[in-house]
Formats: C-alpha cells, sequence, structure tokens
C-alpha cells in the first residue's frame, strides 16, 4: 500500500509540517500562531485534526514522527511548547495515525552531516547558517527551519520504517 509519511516539528509560535509521498516528492508547511489568534491551543488542534482527516482519505498507509523537545527545557514557554506537542500527539491518536517521538539530536545525528551539534536557531544569521547546513546535508532549500526539521523527521521516519522492515 503506498504511504504518506508525515514529518513535526512542534514549537511556541511556528510548526513545521512535512508530508512526504512514498515516491519522494514532499511538500511543506509552517503553522503560525500568533499573538492574533485568540485560542492557540484550539487553533493547533483544529489545524491538525483537519490535517489528518485530510491524509486520511488519501488511502494511503499514514505514518507520523513528531520532535521530542530537548530535555532540560524549563519555565512557561517550555511547558506551553510541551503542550503543543502533547495536542498534536493526542490529534494523531483521535486519528488513529501511528508515530514516533523523536529527540533533535537522534534524528539530527542521523540525518545531517557532521557539524550539526551546537548550531542555534532563532535569529535571522543563526537561521541561515543551519539552512545552509541543512542544504549541506539533504541538496534541498528550505524556506523555514520549521519546514527543514520537518522534512528531516519525515525523513528519519521512512528510513527507521525502511530498516525495520515495515
Amino acid at each position: 500500500m503506498p504511504e504518506l509519511i508525515i514529518g513535526i516539528d512542534p514549537s511556541l509560535r511556528s510548526t513545521g509540517v512535512c508530508l512526504l509521498q512514498d515516491d519522494g516528492t514532499f511538500s511543506t508547511e509552517t503553522v503560525k500562531t500568533t499573538e492574533k489568534i485568540i485560542n492557540p491551543k484550539v487553533f493547533i488542534w483544529d489545524h491538525f485534526t483537519a490535517l489528518f482527516i485530510q491524509a486520511s482519505h488519501t488511502n494511503k498507509s499514514i505514518f507520523a514522527s513528531i520532535e521530542q523537545y530537548p530535555f532540560g527545557m524549563t519555565g512557561s514557554k517550555s511547558a506551553y511548547g510541551i503542550e503543543i506537542g502533547a495536542i498534536i500527539r493526542l490529534a494523531l491518536e483521535k486519528n488513529g495515525i501511528p508515530y514516533i517521538v523523536v529527540s533533535p539530536n537522534t534524528w539530527k545525528s542521523s540525518m545531517l552531516k557532521p557539524g550539526w551539534f551546537g548550531m542555534k536557531k532563532g535569529t535571522k544569521a543563526k537561521d541561515a547558517a543551519y539552512l545552509t547546513h541543512v542544504t549541506e546535508s539533504t541538496g534541498l532549500y528550505f524556506d523555514t527551519t520549521d519546514e527543514a526539521d520537518a522534512y528531516c523527521m519525515a525523513q528519519y521516519a521512512r528510513k527507521e520504517r525502511m530498516k525495520n522492515g515495515d
């Protein structure tokens, strides 16, 4: 059966999503939550529930890979970010989509060339350097770090499923 793999990079302000088809074609998007959205958690729930329902109508086997937040994050921002990831995982479960939760270090070690460790994101210059590294590793250009990470998460899931014979 043809397969669709969904890579998800959850974040406080922008969540990267990649839909990776079994023929290698893909699409990416960044789901932004801004101050203009009255209830970002409901917005995330609604967006991802609709995405997963739409994906289930493709008559493809669906599998997802979602990034786990790094250990050591503290404070209210990390709690909110963890909630966003939990909301997305709940939407996956509600729609019967199997998934894996992968730490950033695990997928980056597998998908990116050496040199990524310690690279920071969050400013234009740091994001540009990170995106250049992703381009050098994958041969692809991405508009945002969220989309780049989501693509790499989807490819990581595909690689792991092939290795395990799924």
